[in-house]
Order: structure tokens, then C-alpha cells, then sequence
């Protein structure tokens, strides 16, 4: 009998051993496993984008400085704004040219080209200092100076045209690429571009439609005047829906 109960308990204690045993070595792979994944870090995406370096959207600058802030690699741009650096994805990209705010762009894709359009510190000093660091060629001074004070007027803050008219011109409303002047009576037309049911749009003293003016520059334009009644009279009977009267920078 004693015998028989020893077995047993003998029998009872190998399997709870090796029940032990398994879950020890169940947990110690698990570790183990942990320990080997957390090993490998993931590593970033790495690779050459391109980019251009302007002001005012339309002028390049030459030998601004371009550095990566994960890669450590610093490159300038060429005569044309161009320039090509390695980068990571989600990089911090900072672009440095004397007479210029600094500017900090985040990388958001490694497939499209990367533009910059610098901002003036704020004065004409500054624009002789970009010229004289050669980053703005001599012969785009004056133009530099123009696009600064039209800037100054109408282009800052607005992307293009459309957002340009909409900010400065809450009553107006663009419908069927057509101006409407809120307060006018709309004159229903058709057929040639001087009757229209919106308003007359006259750019420089000639008259165009709104293509023409969605696909002007915002820093090109120096003035915009929406006349309306007796001062839109002397535009001609086109002139009965108002009159948009858009005035360029001279170059």
C-alpha cells in the first residue's frame, strides 16, 4: 500500500517538473523572441530629392544653403534655384540665404520635388544684401524691388487669384468663370466677350475674361478697384454688371 502511494506521488511530482519546466521554457522564449525583434530598429527611408528655390514664386536663388537635419548633409542651390539632396523621410529641411527669412520644411514625401519660395526680411537693404551675397542676380533687382512693395499692397497672404479676390472682395462671387458683384442687377447676355452677365474685367486699360486673370501671378498685381454705377459708365455697355479694373507691376 505504502508503496503504491509513493509511486504515485513520485508519478505527480515528474509531471508537475515538467509542467514547470514547459511554461519556464514557453516564458523563456518569449523573452527571447522580445529580445529579438526589439533588436532590429526599423530604419528610415533614405534617398536624393530635388528641389528649386525661389522669391516671389518666379525668381530663383542662387547659393542658398540647403541642410538636412537627420543626414547632416549640407548642399547650395545653382544659378537656376535648383538643388538636389539626401534625405530621410519626415526630415526637417532647412534653407538659409542671407537677406531672406529661414526657412523649415518637413519632408513629407521622397517621390516629389521639393520647392521653396523664400520670404524678404522686410526692406530693400535686404534685397541688396541678397544681391551682393549672390543670390539674386543684378539684373532682377529692380524687379525684386517692384514685386516687394506689390507684395506689401496685395499679394501677402494669398496662394492665387481666386483666394486674392475672395479675401480682399467678400462681395463678390465667381460664378460660371464669371465675376458678380453683389448689389448689381445682372444683365442677362450672350455671345461676345464684352457682354456678359458678370462683371467687365480690365487688366492694364484691355479687357479680358476671368481665365485670364486666375492665371496671373499675385505678386505681379499693384492694384485691384471694382467700380460700379457712373465711375463703371465710361467702360462702354459691357459695363452695367460693374467693373473689375486690375492694375500690373511694372517690369
Amino acid at each position: 500500500m505504502f508503496y503504491v502511494v509513493g509511486k504515485i506521488r513520485y508519478i505527480s511530482d515528474l509531471i508537475l517538473s515538467h509542467q514547470l519546466n514547459m511554461k519556464a521554457i514557453k516564458i523563456t522564449s518569449i523573452v527571447l523572441i522580445f529580445l529579438f525583434f526589439a533588436s532590429f530598429k526599423p530604419k528610415l527611408q533614405k534617398t536624393i530629392i530635388h528641389g528649386k528655390i525661389t522669391t516671389f514664386n518666379t525668381i530663383s536663388v542662387a547659393n542658398a544653403e540647403v541642410t538636412s537635419k537627420k543626414t547632416k548633409t549640407t548642399v547650395y542651390s545653382d544659378s537656376l534655384g535648383n538643388f538636389s539632396i539626401v534625405c530621410d523621410l519626415k526630415d526637417k529641411i532647412m534653407v538659409k540665404a542671407a537677406g531672406f527669412n529661414t526657412a523649415s520644411i518637413k519632408v513629407k514625401s521622397l517621390e516629389d520635388s521639393l520647392n521653396v519660395d523664400l520670404v524678404i526680411i522686410g526692406n530693400e537693404k535686404k534685397i541688396d544684401l541678397a544681391m551682393e551675397t549672390g543670390h539674386i542676380h543684378k539684373d532682377q533687382l529692380n524687379l525684386v524691388k517692384k514685386y516687394l512693395e506689390a507684395k506689401k499692397q496685395y499679394g501677402f497672404g494669398f496662394m492665387n487669384m481666386t483666394d486674392l479676390i475672395k479675401g480682399k472682395f467678400p462681395g463678390i462671387s465667381i460664378i460660371n468663370d464669371e465675376l458678380v458683384i453683389r448689389g448689381i442687377k445682372s444683365i442677362s447676355n450672350s455671345g461676345s466677350l464684352s457682354t456678359r452677365n458678370g462683371a467687365l474685367i480690365i487688366i492694364n486699360g484691355t479687357e479680358y475674361n476671368w481665365n485670364a486673370v486666375k492665371s496671373l501671378d499675385v505678386i505681379t498685381v499693384k492694384d485691384i478697384k471694382i467700380l460700379s454705377s457712373a465711375k463703371a459708365a465710361r467702360y462702354g455697355s459691357g459695363s452695367s454688371n460693374g467693373v473689375m479694373v486690375i492694375t500690373l507691376v511694372d517690369e
